[in-house]
């Protein structure tokens, strides 16, 4: 479809906004329907924590380079909330994260900083992988 079209209102559980190159540049996605983090054209699995709902971006990498987290739930019989901004190293992990977190009475947030390696997540999780396969264990330990 070419052209604008407008709407007073849809639903939808997930939007996926793509470049002309037909990459995703960006995520808006409801509880549940965020995608799985990816460095370097892999998915590097579930993200932790209680189902949320949020906006992830997208270098032109193909790669998660932030987003915004918003989620609360039941969890071992405590109310659960967490809010965060993230932005991502390129081709790494968080380096910059506002948050806030609560499970039951007892709350964390603030401001938190991170220092990552210039080495892309990616390599770190292949060779982590590698030494996971490993069956002798010794080898393995160091």
């Amino acid at each position: 479809m070419v052209g604008k079209n407008r709407f007073k209102e849809i639903e939808v559980e997930r939007i996926n906004v793509v470049g002309k190159d037909g990459n995703v540049k960006m995520t808006l996605a409801g509880t549940g329907m965020i995608p799985e983090p990816v460095i370097n054209g892999k998915k590097l699995g579930k993200r932790k924590g209680i189902s949320s709902s949020g906006i992830i971006f997208y270098n032109d990498d193909g790669d998660e380079c932030g987003g915004l987290i918003f989620g609360s739930g039941q969890e071992n019989g405590k109310q659960i909330a967490q809010t965060s901004i993230s932005f991502d190293a390129f081709k790494q992990d968080q380096v910059l994260q506002i948050s806030f977190y609560q499970e039951g009475e007892e709350r964390k947030y603030g401001v938190e900083l991170w220092e990552r390696p210039q080495e892309s997540l990616g390599d770190i999780i292949k060779r982590f992988e590698k030494i996971e396969e490993m069956q002798d264990e010794v080898k393995r330990m160091n």
